[in-house]
């Protein structure tokens, strides 16, 4: 992306969050300035009347000062109290923007992709400079317009004054200069940042105190948060310097180049080729030229440091685009067929799954079993669509012939619940509805009802605000959280594709086992009754041993296809039921 293309694009983020607000603000931020420079002349002039003995002349310069001095004041007023509306706005926009974008890929393999990540860190944790747009630019106007006027009229005394445009490019190119050695090092530290700032949100959650304080984990926690910090800030420290540098050769370009302009302004003065009230004026603009070239040179490096998170956005943007996803239905699926496929996370040594070739049917519940790290739950996302075969192919059999070879994920109507769930603070109905107005209060009940929040209900309603963020938000424990989750996912479990990776990884065993009934009645009739096909992962046997058929998996390959019974032959299979019933019974 150009610096012209990103530099449009900062000061289109403005005018789409508020059309209005954003010119007013460019308008009133670049007029401004006209009219301190238009007092500073006024009272030159005053001034000089005055001293020629002429003081009923100076009163109407005395009068467009005191107006263009009120003018100066109440365009500044009005245009910090706009453009602080705008901010907010624009804030919103970039928010909405870049969620809508992640939600709208619905692959999840960009946050394998540690450009990706970086360039979004990066956007998070600066998002402040993407809303600027308009004031930086209008900053930079008003800066330049004033810095414009002030030269005219300098130079009107002497040619001299030329050289401090001169230096305002020089100290202009310095601050590109700058720009790539502290963009460099923002770069280069983002890795450390995202981590540092990964584990100070694990330090100050409420949800990790209480295993923190008693493992005595938080000083390891801390140490390794100061690591990542301190590595961070020394990347970043160091461009920084790299830009002092720049920044100071600025600084002695226009100094220099302000000492030589007054020297000549005080010759032409002493030989008496300039007047009074042009020396005055450029008097009093001289005094607020060092710190106007300052100013520009400041509002340019914010505008070079706006430029350069606006190219990260696109970078997040253009990956996002990558692919598209076209949300047609497949019509009526028979079968989903795996052929060879395998995935590689990016950057890993080893694929997740490989060589993985599977016919999962209509109207059958299928567990996926195996140890950790056995390429479970990288299966499941590639049956839901989040991320594409590295090599191999998902074909769907049926009536929807014509999108064979497309993730059924995205084709086919799917509901996944994971067992990283999100906590969705807001009421309880909402969180389980989601905003899908086909479903009842009657169906979000009988939701909760299965997914043992039936009490819940019954007490508070589904009006119920969870989390601590809500107003008397009610504090859920992980398992509650997961029992929502799960809400949401027996609401819409008409789906053709039901995917289920450890539903109830955060419930008491207890409770699990009564969870897992209705989870498994749900997947039946799923399966029976609407056609459907169930996939579990799961780490219990007896939910594998409920299903139609089995899926092991082991190191990221198929070790063994049937229904319970048949894979208890299976060495691998055996194990893990063994470890298992040994676990809940206690040995023999």
């Amino acid at each position: 992306m150009t610096f012209r293309a990103a530099l449009r694009e900062l000061l289109g983020l403005s005018i789409r969050a508020d059309r209005r607000a954003a010119w007013v603000t460019l308008v009133a931020f670049t007029v401004r300035p006209v009219a301190t420079v238009a007092a500073s002349v006024a009272i030159a002039i005053m001034v000089a009347l005055w001293a020629a003995g002429e003081p009923a002349a100076g009163v109407p310069f005395l009068g467009l000062a005191c107006v263009a001095l009120v003018a100066q004041v109440l365009l500044g007023r009005y245009s910090l109290a706009v453009s602080a509306v705008l901010i907010d706005r624009t804030n919103r926009l970039i928010d909405e923007d870049v969620q809508r974008a992640l939600y709208d890929a619905r692959s999840t393999e960009h946050f394998s992709e540690r450009p990706f990540v970086d360039d979004l860190q990066i956007v998070r944790s600066e998002q402040a400079r993407l809303t600027e747009g308009a004031d930086v630019v209008g900053l930079i106007l008003g800066t330049t317009v004033r810095l414009a006027m002030t030269v005219v009229i300098t130079v009107l005394a002497t040619p001299w004054l030329l050289l401090m445009p001169l230096a305002a490019v020089g100290a202009y190119l310095c601050v590109r200069r700058r720009d790539a050695a502290v963009g460099a090092a923002q770069r280069a530290a983002a890795e450390n940042a995202r981590v540092s700032g990964e584990l100070a949100s694990i330090g100050m959650d409420e949800k990790y105190t209480d295993e923190l304080v008693l493992s005595r984990g938080s000083e390891y926690l801390l140490a390794a948060h100061r690591a990542s910090a301190t590595a961070a800030e020394a990347t970043r420290t160091a461009g920084l310097w790299r830009g002092a540098r720049w920044t100071m050769l600025g600084v002695v370009l226009t100094s220099a180049a302000l000492a030589v302009g007054v020297a000549g302004l005080v010759h032409a003065l002493a030989d008496g080729t300039v007047g009074m009230a042009t020396t005055l004026a450029s008097l009093l603009l001289l005094s607020t030229t060092t710190s106007l070239v300052g100013a520009l040179a400041r509002y340019l490096a914010s505008c070079a440091d706006s430029v350069r998170v606006v190219r990260s956005l696109d970078r997040v943007r253009g990956r996002l685009r990558r692919d598209p996803v076209e949300d047609s239905p497949a019509g009526e699926v028979s079968a989903i067929e795996l052929h060879d496929v395998s995935y590689r996370y990016p950057g890993a040594a080893t694929a997740a799954v490989e060589g993985v070739s599977l016919r999962l049917v209509e109207g059958r519940i299928y567990a996926l079993v195996g140890a950790n790290g056995s390429g479970k739950t990288t299966l499941v996302s590639l049956l839901s669509g989040l991320i594409a075969p590295s090599s191999g192919e998902i074909r769907l059999v049926g009536a929807g012939a014509a999108d064979q070879g497309r993730a059924p994920g995205r084709t086919v109507d799917t509901t996944y619940i994971t067992q990283d769930f999100a906590e969705l603070e807001f009421e309880l109905g909402d969180a389980v509805r989601l905003g899908d107005d086909r479903f009842t209060d009657t169906d979000v009940e009988d939701a909760v009802e299965s997914a043992g929040l039936g009490q819940l209900v019954r007490e508070h309603g589904l009006g119920l605000p969870l989390g601590a963020t809500l107003t008397n938000g009610r504090r859920l424990s992980g398992g509650q959280w997961q029992r929502v989750a799960l809400a949401r996912g027996f609401l819409r479990s008409d789906a053709a594709l039901l995917l289920f990776d450890e539903p109830t990884a955060a419930i008491d065993p207890i409770a699990e086992e009564m969870l897992l009934d209705r989870l498994m009645s749900r997947a039946r009739a799923v399966a029976r009754e609407r056609a459907g096909i169930v996939v579990v992962v799961t780490h219990r046997m007896s939910l594998a041993s409920a299903s139609d058929e089995v899926v092991l998996l082991h190191e990221g390959r198929v070790a063994g296809v049937g229904p319970h019974e048949q894979l208890l032959a299976v060495p691998l299979y055996a194990r893990l039921y063994d470890a298992q019933r040994e676990g809940y019974l206690g040995g023999d």
